[in-house]
């Protein structure tokens, strides 16, 4: 499962960020992942091991920030 990639709505997770007083870097940090991994994502895929993390910091589920196709 770590190696699956899914397309994900940076914007919501910049709002969920935000609303607990955190940037995407404190965040990233937060999350235990590496610097400007969540800004790479614009652009590309997510790793979902990585996206579990961030989910876990904003205090979510990982659906919530996933991209609805």
């Amino acid at each position: 499962m770590a190696n699956r990639v899914v397309k994900v709505n940076v914007q919501k997770i910049r709002e969920l960020a935000s609303l607990k007083d955190m940037n995407l870097k404190k965040l990233e940090i937060v999350a235990g992942i590496s610097n400007g991994t969540i800004a790479k994502w614009v652009s590309g895929d997510a790793r979902v091991d990585k996206l579990y993390r961030v989910a876990d910091a904003l205090g979510t589920n990982v659906d919530k920030l996933l991209e609805k196709v």
